[in-house]
């Protein structure tokens, strides 16, 4: 999944529930056990696509409260509950791939499915902060001396306390971190996709 952008949703007339429970129905139908789900240089856009899977991937045993709290700039406050589990919820093991540039809705999915599905992440460490950050609309202020433009979003996503990762200010952390090198780049060797093949 390399991206969650509208124009791309609009163009090829995605509808992210839809999409999944297409997705879901054949690895059914396949009998599939294992799924990789690489969301690699994903930065983001339509949130349906991080949302829409919970019912597809959601353990039997896992509670879910809530699944963020949205803050708008005006103050305020919406929670976003998750659906029921789907009849296509997927029981195999699931693995799903980041980099740095995981960012925004393509690293909420990874840490929906850590979360909710007992997913392994390989990779490196996610460009969005794990227990929340700021998107949406933006306001844009025009900077006085430079006149240049700034955007602040208008809207911050908050995630329920994790009991997996800890961390504050950082990004979600890979169970397996593997670190993009000069050798990968020039060899085009993709060991991240590699050590995944292999689990």
């Amino acid at each position: 999944l390399k991206s969650f952008d509208w124009r791309l949703i609009e163009k090829y007339e995605l509808k992210a529930s839809e999409f999944y429970m297409n997705v879901f129905s054949e690895l059914k139908d396949k009998s599939a056990e294992k799924l990789i789900i690489d969301l690699r240089d994903n930065t983001g856009g339509r949130h349906e696509f991080a949302h829409e899977i919970i019912p597809f991937i959601r353990k039997q045993d896992v509670e879910i409260n809530y699944l963020s709290e949205s803050i708008s700039w005006k103050g305020k406050k919406s929670k976003r509950k998750a659906k029921k589990r789907s009849k296509l919820v997927f029981e195999g093991e699931v693995i799903a791939l980041i980099n740095g540039l995981s960012y925004s809705n393509g690293s909420v999915l990874p840490r929906y499915l850590r979360e909710y599905a007992g997913a392994k992440i390989v990779g490196e460490e996610s460009g969005t902060r794990y227990e929340g950050f700021v998107a949406g609309s933006q306001e844009v202020v025009t900077l006085p001396n430079s006149q240049m433009d700034v955007g602040i979003p208008r809207y911050a996503t908050q995630f329920p306390p994790s009991t997996i990762q800890s961390t504050r200010n950082r990004g979600l952390i890979p169970d397996v971190e593997i670190p993009l090198t000069m050798e990968m780049l020039i060899t085009e060797k993709d060991e991240i996709l590699d050590y995944a093949l292999g689990m």
